[in-house]
C-alpha cells in the first residue's frame, strides 16, 4: 500500500491543525508519525500558532508493505486591520480622545498599537494614525489612517453704535 496523506496550509484560525491520512488502512495497522529529527511516535503532531513543520507518516502491518509519505503543516500570520476612527472637534477646542477599530483577530487576541493624529490645529482635515508592530505572533497587522476634521468656531461679533445729538466729533 501506499500511504497518502494531507498536510495543511492556511491562516491561524486558532485551532489545531493535524496530517489527515487519506489512505484506507486495513485493520491491525499501526501509524506512526515523527517531526525533523524527532523520534517515532504514534501521537499525532499539531500545529496551532504560526509555524511550519514537515512530518513524516509511516505505517505498519504484519500482512503488508506500506510504503511511508511526508506533508507539511504550515500556520501562516491571519491579516488583520487596524482603522483609525474618524473624529472632529470645533476650532479651538481640546482633542477628544483618538480610537482605532481592530478587525480580523480571533478571540479578543489583543493588538498593540497607539493613535495619534497629525499635528495642526488650524480649520482643516488631518489624519487619524493608528500605528505599531506589523507582526504580531499569529497576526499580520496592516494599519490604516482614519480623518480628523477642526471645523471653524462660532463667533458673534458685536458692536455699539452712536446715537446722540450732534456735538461736532467723530464717532465709531
Amino acid at each position: 500500500l501506499k500511504l497518502e496523506a494531507e498536510g495543511y496550509n492556511a491562516a491561524y484560525d486558532g485551532a489545531e491543525h493535524t496530517a489527515t491520512i487519506t489512505t484506507e488502512l486495513p485493520e491491525g495497522t499501526t501509524v506512526e508519525y515523527k517531526v525533523g529529527n524527532g523520534e517515532w511516535t504514534t501521537e499525532v503532531p499539531s500545529v496551532k500558532d504560526v509555524d511550519s513543520i514537515e512530518v513524516e507518516i509511516r505505517a505498519t502491518n504484519a500482512n503488508y508493505t506500506i510504503e511511508g509519505t511526508k506533508v507539511t503543516l504550515t500556520v501562516i500570520q491571519k491579516e488583520v486591520t487596524v482603522t483609525g476612527n474618524n473624529g472632529s472637534k470645533v476650532y479651538g477646542e481640546k482633542d477628544p480622545e483618538l480610537t482605532a477599530k481592530v478587525e480580523g483577530n480571533l478571540n479578543n487576541d489583543e493588538i498593540v498599537y497607539t493613535v495619534s493624529r497629525e499635528a495642526g490645529d488650524n480649520v482643516k482635515k488631518y489624519a487619524v494614525i493608528p500605528a505599531g508592530a506589523e507582526n504580531q505572533g499569529n497576526y499580520h497587522v496592516t494599519y490604516v489612517n482614519g480623518t480628523f476634521e477642526i471645523t471653524p468656531a462660532s463667533l458673534k461679533l458685536e458692536a455699539e453704535g452712536y446715537n446722540a445729538a450732534y456735538d461736532g466729533a467723530e464717532h465709531t
